[in-house]
């Protein structure tokens, strides 16, 4: 009898693991796409600042972030427009699955806009087998930086925080998009921690008031 239940434990235990096999069966290896391979692949509105490239139980998959090149100097290139496009590999092709797009506001006197790929990520954060692209870019002025964007893409739908640096209380905001609230709770914590981590990279505020 005691052989019975051994062998009984041992098979549910086995049934268990395989349960979860789904979710893991992609080791969702995040890789930088070689230059060689962005200038002979893809065509892009915009020059490819940044490529990227994963696997993950939904697909296989390639996010550019693109900035068009306004000016370039010695000291910097200076982007007034960028575009992230989202490629999901195809028979062969790709599928577009989503993109961004954005321009400085000359009329507030915006000069740049860029990708910091320093607080992008492209990690799994629920645990569901897909992973949950973080896009984040800002804008700068003769102050400093001005606008924040960070966008989380959950299931291929794209939830924004905006946010607008001001020296008077009454032109800072923090917006969430519609639905952000609904999101799981991994997503939005990992998203707070990454505004508490800008705060203290950069000296940005990032509130209402």
């Amino acid at each position: 009898m005691q052989q019975i239940s051994y062998f009984r434990r041992m098979r549910r235990f086995i049934t268990s693991i395989l349960l979860f096999l789904p979710a893991f069966a992609f080791a969702q290896e995040v890789k930088i796409i070689p230059r060689a391979e962005i200038d002979a692949e893809y065509e892009t509105k915009f020059p490819v600042f940044r490529g990227f490239s994963y696997v993950d139980n939904s697909g296989s998959w390639k996010i550019l972030l693109c900035e068009n090149q306004d000016k370039i100097t010695a000291k910097d290139t200076v982007n007034t427009a960028l575009q992230a496009v989202c490629l999901l590999e195809d028979h062969g092709g790709y599928l577009e699955k989503w993109t961004l797009n954005d321009f400085i506001e000359k009329e507030m006197e915006e000069s740049h806009i860029w990708f910091t790929t320093s607080y992008c990520s492209f990690r799994d954060l629920d645990a569901d087998g897909r992973i949950d692209p973080i896009i984040v870019y800002m804008t700068k002025d003769g102050n400093g930086i001005r606008r924040v964007k960070v966008f989380v893409v959950y299931k291929n739908e794209k939830f924004a925080v905006r946010a607008v640096e001001n020296e008077f209380d009454n032109g800072r905001s923090l917006r969430y998009a519609p639905g952000f609230d609904k999101l799981p709770a991994p997503i939005r914590s990992t998203v707070e921690t990454l505004l508490q981590r800008m705060r203290k990279d950069r000296g940005l505020l990032l509130k209402n008031g």
